[in-house]
């Protein structure tokens, strides 16, 4: 839109240009200065660029549509996603998502990683996780998956760097409950073996937990 003449304005409600891949991807995965410079040759075409700006707080949406020709919505999906078992709303149970903005915008003096941490999940916030609480200083960290390797929908590369770190990969188990300790802080998580059944509406074998 800037290189066809019009004038552009971003609101960014975080402190830091670039939405997800700052805040959502590990610095080690995507070095800052390598969003600087994108950035900046965005700016560089005469965008006004307004941080620490959410909109419904700080700037309502109604004048936003008063005050411009056109309003473009691109705020992304970043709601974490539940597990859905009992105990997740537990003190340590932390959505990935929320985890990995805490660190990268150091929003936290000291954002707890304890001594053994486990991540639900195949997925690339599932991996940055896995490999950001070692970073962080934790002795174990172990992923699981619900589904075999063969299902994983991260590259192979991914684990091999993973397993390399001193990761872990638990595969074919889903959590059934966090477990408290005396502290009411989460001192375990629960899962079931599961073993594959048919394929489901994405074409891979869904997971059915064995009994007993």
């Amino acid at each position: 839109l800037a290189r066809k003449g019009y004038k552009v304005t971003i609101f960014e409600r975080y402190p830091v240009p670039g939405g997800v891949m700052w805040v959502g991807v590990p610095e080690w995965r995507l070095p800052r200065d390598v969003i600087m410079e994108e950035v900046e040759l965005i700016l560089d075409l005469g965008i006004d660029l307004r941080l620490n700006t959410k909109v419904g707080v700080d700037v309502m949406m109604e004048d936003l549509v008063n005050d411009y020709d056109a309003v473009i919505i691109a705020a992304g999906n970043q709601n974490p996603s539940k597990l859905n078992v009992p105990g997740e709303d537990l003190p340590g149970v932390v959505p990935g998502l929320t985890f990995l903005e805490e660190v990268n915008l150091n929003l936290k003096d000291d954002v707890f990683v304890g001594k053994q941490v486990v991540t639900v999940g195949g997925g690339f916030t599932s991996i940055d996780c896995m490999r950001t609480v070692i970073r962080m200083g934790a002795e174990r960290s172990v992923m699981t998956y619900r589904r075999s390797h063969n299902e994983i929908p991260v590259e192979e590369r991914e684990i091999e760097e993973s397993e390399l770190e001193g990761c872990e990969v638990e595969y074919m188990v889903a959590p059934t409950r966090c477990i408290a300790g005396p502290d009411g802080h989460v001192a375990g998580i629960e899962f079931v073996r599961n073993e594959l059944g048919p394929p489901d509406a994405s074409g891979r074998r869904r997971p059915i937990p064995i009994e007993g």
